[in-house]
């Protein structure tokens, strides 16, 4: 049995022998509903009750290989393997991974490594559409694309995509893949009509996480970081951090609205936080922002890069052109996307005025309706 998905009529995969689980995993990860291709799926993955194998070589815990395969290890009471062979990415290949995988590593990787062989591109980013002009937002992580996307969804902007946004050849439009929005513990205190309640038992974790982060500065400010008690304090405070937020469907937040299929690329933000209390926009050029965000792009795929690397220890012989040639292709793509466009940066403190922000945004950039966002 075989099972397909178009991805924009760009990106085809076909699943052989799934069982539900597997459709289900692919059609949340991508957005889409199965529907029979007739051309050659760029990704075929084929499921099987059982991989056998002798004499794999590993690399670190969750890798290995033998004369011919990379496998993929996970380890949930037994080994489970998965065959990715990461030279193929672009070339039609398949893989090849166990019934009891549901949640194939490097896939969504994968899937966004294939626009670029395509002259489309995935891109570490928010966007809307507002006032009838399609926008993206880029910065590096917490630089301000969730905070931006809020503050005009609340102002009735519709919503595309948060944390990717796939543009397609030559910066003509603006597509969406599925994503929960990270909304952090601050934003319910700007947002409170527009954001979902928090349910207790995040209250309670919320609490318990500020206990913990309070007890470390106390540590800090009376100089008993060095106790034994007070270093684990400080490890779990590490961690615990990055845990005041909450993920939201788009879908749940109050009076969205999402754009319909495709939208127009009208402008693009950049943003990035900033000691100072001042908000400031910028009008800049392409090349200000085309090389940051390669870099951007990169740092989200470094799962991928790792383990494209040991691939690399596993068969020096064998390389991947797309992955060879990340930063090259992307600049490529990016200024063909990015040429004519209005591209401005927005400066901002950190935690951002969402109200404030909204408001200079739309004074400066969105008052002219002479563009239309939705194709």
């Amino acid at each position: 049995m075989t099972t397909d998905f178009n991805l924009f009529d760009i990106i085809r995969i076909r699943l052989v022998n799934p069982d539900q689980k597997h459709i289900d995993f692919i059609t949340n990860l991508t957005g889409v509903q199965t529907s029979k291709c007739e051309e050659i799926p760029d990704i075929k993955i084929t499921y099987k009750d059982k991989i056998s194998t002798k004499n794999i070589t590993l690399i670190g815990m969750d890798a290995g290989f033998d004369e011919t395969n990379f496998y993929l290890l996970l380890r949930n009471g037994h080994t489970s393997k998965a065959i990715i062979p990461l030279d193929k990415i672009g070339e039609n290949f398949e893989i090849i991974c166990e019934k009891d995988i549901v949640n194939i590593p490097l896939l969504n990787y994968i899937i966004l490594l294939l626009f670029l062989n395509k002259n489309w591109v995935a891109v570490h980013s928010s966007s809307f559409v507002f006032n009838g002009k399609g926008a993206l937002i880029l910065s590096w992580s917490n630089g301000g694309k969730t905070s931006t996307l809020l503050s005009f969804l609340k102002n009735g902007a519709e919503f595309v995509s948060d944390e990717w946004t796939i543009i397609s050849e030559n910066g003509k439009s603006l597509h969406g893949l599925p994503t929960k929005l990270s909304i952090w513990e601050w934003y319910f205190k700007e947002l409170k009509n527009f954001l979902p309640k928090i349910k207790i038992q995040q209250k309670i974790n919320f609490s318990f996480i500020h206990i913990i982060l309070k007890m470390n500065d106390m540590a800090k400010r009376w100089d008993l970081q060095n106790l034994e008690f007070f270093k684990i304090v400080n490890r779990v405070a590490g961690r615990l951090k990055n845990n005041l937020r909450i993920f939201v469907h788009p879908q749940d937040l109050i009076n969205i609205k999402i754009a319909m299929g495709k939208a127009k690329l009208d402008l693009v933000l950049f943003t990035v936080s900033s000691l100072d209390e001042d908000i400031k926009i910028q009008k800049i050029l392409e090349n200000d922002v085309i090389e940051r965000m390669i870099q951007s792009n990169k740092q989200e795929y470094d799962d991928l890069f790792s383990h494209y690397a040991k691939f690399r220890f596993a068969f020096p012989d064998k390389r991947n052109v797309l992955l060879d040639n990340f930063e090259g292709t992307h600049k490529k793509i990016l200024a063909s996307c990015f040429f004519g466009k209005d591209i401005y940066k927005v400066i901002h403190p950190y935690p951002v005025p969402i109200d404030k922000l909204y408001h200079l945004l739309e004074k400066k950039l969105f008052t002219n309706n002479s563009s239309i966002g939705e194709l």
